[in-house]
Protein backbone atom coordinates (compact mmCIF):
# COMPACT_ATOMS: atom_id res chain seq x y z
CA UNK A 1 0.00 0.00 0.00
CA UNK A 2 2.83 2.27 0.81
CA UNK A 3 4.35 1.73 -2.83
CA UNK A 4 1.01 2.16 -4.41
CA UNK A 5 0.01 5.57 -2.61
CA UNK A 6 3.88 6.75 -4.13
CA UNK A 7 2.99 5.44 -7.39
CA UNK A 8 -0.55 7.53 -7.41
CA UNK A 9 1.70 10.79 -6.19
CA UNK A 10 3.92 10.38 -8.84
CA UNK A 11 1.00 9.52 -11.25
CA UNK A 12 1.67 6.52 -12.27
CA UNK A 13 -1.79 4.61 -12.66
CA UNK A 14 -1.32 1.61 -12.74
CA UNK A 15 -4.54 -0.38 -11.33
CA UNK A 16 -3.94 -1.55 -7.69
CA UNK A 17 -0.89 -3.48 -7.04
CA UNK A 18 -1.47 -6.57 -5.15
CA UNK A 19 0.08 -7.26 -1.62
CA UNK A 20 -0.12 -11.34 -2.77
CA UNK A 21 3.29 -11.44 -3.64
CA UNK A 22 4.79 -10.62 -0.65
CA UNK A 23 2.59 -12.37 1.41
CA UNK A 24 3.34 -15.71 -0.28
CA UNK A 25 5.88 -15.79 -2.98
CA UNK A 26 9.44 -15.84 -0.59
CA UNK A 27 11.18 -17.50 -3.53
CA UNK A 28 14.83 -17.68 -2.18
CA UNK A 29 14.24 -16.88 1.37
CA UNK A 30 14.46 -19.33 4.61
CA UNK A 31 10.82 -18.28 5.94
CA UNK A 32 7.17 -19.60 5.85
CA UNK A 33 3.99 -17.45 4.08
CA UNK A 34 2.37 -15.77 7.19
CA UNK A 35 -1.52 -16.13 6.70
CA UNK A 36 -2.94 -12.79 6.32
CA UNK A 37 0.29 -10.63 6.54
CA UNK A 38 3.67 -10.17 5.13
CA UNK A 39 6.79 -9.59 5.77
CA UNK A 40 8.14 -6.12 5.19
CA UNK A 41 12.38 -6.86 4.91
CA UNK A 42 11.25 -9.52 2.14
CA UNK A 43 8.96 -7.15 0.48
CA UNK A 44 11.79 -4.42 0.71
CA UNK A 45 14.17 -7.06 -0.30
CA UNK A 46 11.95 -8.33 -3.39
CA UNK A 47 11.47 -4.56 -4.52
CA UNK A 48 15.68 -4.06 -4.36
CA UNK A 49 15.98 -7.11 -6.32
CA UNK A 50 13.69 -5.97 -9.56
CA UNK A 51 10.99 -8.64 -9.33
CA UNK A 52 8.18 -6.05 -10.48
CA UNK A 53 5.42 -5.32 -8.59
CA UNK A 54 2.51 -7.54 -9.63
CA UNK A 55 -1.22 -6.27 -9.87
CA UNK A 56 -4.19 -7.05 -8.08
CA UNK A 57 -5.81 -7.91 -11.60
CA UNK A 58 -2.39 -10.27 -12.34
CA UNK A 59 -2.35 -11.98 -8.74
CA UNK A 60 -6.00 -11.35 -6.76
CA UNK A 61 -5.40 -10.97 -3.29
CA UNK A 62 -6.24 -13.71 -0.90
CA UNK A 63 -5.86 -13.82 2.55
CA UNK A 64 -6.60 -17.67 3.06
CA UNK A 65 -3.92 -18.83 0.21
CA UNK A 66 -0.75 -19.19 1.45
CA UNK A 67 0.67 -20.75 -2.10
CA UNK A 68 2.98 -18.75 -4.06
CA UNK A 69 0.48 -18.41 -7.26
CA UNK A 70 2.22 -17.79 -10.55
CA UNK A 71 1.54 -14.57 -12.69
CA UNK A 72 2.12 -13.45 -16.04
CA UNK A 73 4.92 -10.38 -16.51
CA UNK A 74 2.11 -8.25 -17.99
CA UNK A 75 0.57 -7.62 -14.54
CA UNK A 76 4.13 -6.03 -13.16
CA UNK A 77 3.96 -2.23 -14.71
CA UNK A 78 6.47 -0.89 -12.19
CA UNK A 79 9.76 -1.84 -10.16
CA UNK A 80 10.89 0.35 -7.34
CA UNK A 81 14.64 1.09 -7.09
CA UNK A 82 14.69 1.05 -3.11
CA UNK A 83 13.35 2.42 -0.18
CA UNK A 84 13.51 4.43 3.13
CA UNK A 85 13.72 3.02 6.24
CA UNK A 86 12.99 5.35 9.55
CA UNK A 87 14.40 5.17 12.94
CA UNK A 88 12.03 3.56 15.06
CA UNK A 89 9.88 5.39 17.66
CA UNK A 90 9.80 8.60 15.73
CA UNK A 91 6.60 9.92 15.33
CA UNK A 92 7.80 13.43 13.95
CA UNK A 93 10.02 10.96 11.17
CA UNK A 94 7.50 8.85 10.70
CA UNK A 95 5.00 12.35 9.89
CA UNK A 96 7.42 13.90 7.41
CA UNK A 97 7.50 10.43 5.20
CA UNK A 98 3.83 10.27 5.39
CA UNK A 99 3.93 14.33 3.62
CA UNK A 100 6.38 12.76 1.50
CA UNK A 101 5.94 9.84 0.08
CA UNK A 102 2.39 9.73 0.77
CA UNK A 103 2.23 6.89 3.78
CA UNK A 104 4.78 4.26 5.43
CA UNK A 105 4.53 0.76 5.91
CA UNK A 106 4.90 -0.62 9.76
CA UNK A 107 4.09 -3.96 11.82
CA UNK A 108 2.05 -4.37 14.39
CA UNK A 109 0.83 -7.02 16.94
CA UNK A 110 -3.20 -7.45 15.91
CA UNK A 111 -5.56 -9.04 18.39
CA UNK A 112 -9.17 -8.97 18.35
CA UNK A 113 -9.36 -8.13 21.64
CA UNK A 114 -7.09 -5.12 21.65
CA UNK A 115 -9.95 -3.34 18.69
CA UNK A 116 -12.58 -0.93 20.24
CA UNK A 117 -15.80 -1.40 17.41
CA UNK A 118 -17.01 1.90 19.01
CA UNK A 119 -14.16 4.22 18.23
CA UNK A 120 -12.20 2.05 15.40
CA UNK A 121 -9.34 2.44 17.48
CA UNK A 122 -6.49 -0.46 18.52
CA UNK A 123 -4.26 -0.60 21.41
CA UNK A 124 -1.70 -3.25 21.74
CA UNK A 125 -0.09 -3.43 25.09
CA UNK A 126 1.18 -7.20 25.43
CA UNK A 127 4.24 -8.31 24.38
CA UNK A 128 3.70 -11.29 21.72
CA UNK A 129 5.57 -10.42 18.62
CA UNK A 130 4.22 -8.66 15.42
CA UNK A 131 2.04 -10.03 13.44
CA UNK A 132 0.58 -7.92 11.20
CA UNK A 133 1.07 -5.24 8.48
CA UNK A 134 -0.38 -2.04 7.08
CA UNK A 135 0.00 1.17 5.56
CA UNK A 136 0.10 4.54 7.46
CA UNK A 137 -1.65 7.16 5.95
CA UNK A 138 -2.04 10.33 8.70
CA UNK A 139 -2.11 11.07 12.37
CA UNK A 140 -4.38 13.02 14.71
CA UNK A 141 -2.28 14.27 17.17
CA UNK A 142 -5.66 14.75 19.07
CA UNK A 143 -7.03 11.18 19.18
CA UNK A 144 -3.72 10.32 19.44
CA UNK A 145 -3.65 7.85 16.72
CA UNK A 146 -1.99 6.59 13.82
CA UNK A 147 -4.45 6.58 10.92
CA UNK A 148 -3.69 3.26 9.31
CA UNK A 149 -5.22 1.60 5.79
CA UNK A 150 -5.21 -2.14 6.03
CA UNK A 151 -4.77 -5.03 3.22
CA UNK A 152 -7.62 -6.69 4.91
CA UNK A 153 -10.10 -4.56 2.62
CA UNK A 154 -13.15 -2.13 2.89
CA UNK A 155 -15.09 -4.48 4.69
CA UNK A 156 -13.09 -4.40 8.07
CA UNK A 157 -12.83 -1.87 9.81
CA UNK A 158 -14.05 1.77 9.00
CA UNK A 159 -13.78 1.54 4.84
CA UNK A 160 -10.77 -0.73 5.62
CA UNK A 161 -9.20 1.68 7.74
CA UNK A 162 -8.57 2.69 11.99
CA UNK A 163 -7.07 3.80 14.59
CA UNK A 164 -3.63 2.97 16.18
CA UNK A 165 -2.74 4.90 18.92
CA UNK A 166 0.53 6.21 19.42
CA UNK A 167 1.26 4.23 22.33
CA UNK A 168 0.14 0.77 20.55
CA UNK A 169 3.44 -1.62 21.56
CA UNK A 170 5.24 -2.18 18.00
CA UNK A 171 3.44 0.05 15.62
CA UNK A 172 6.42 2.38 15.28
CA UNK A 173 9.07 0.50 17.01
CA UNK A 174 9.01 -2.41 14.35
Amino acid sequence: DALQTLFYKKGLTCGYLSPQAFITCFQGYDIEPVRGGGNQQVAGSMIARLEGIVTEEGLPYDYKNTNCQTYSKEYTPAYALGWVSLPENDAEEIKKAIMEYGSVTCSFRYDNLYYNASTNTYKYTGENEPNHGVTLIGWDDTKQAWLCKNTWGTNRFEQGCMWISYQDAYVTST
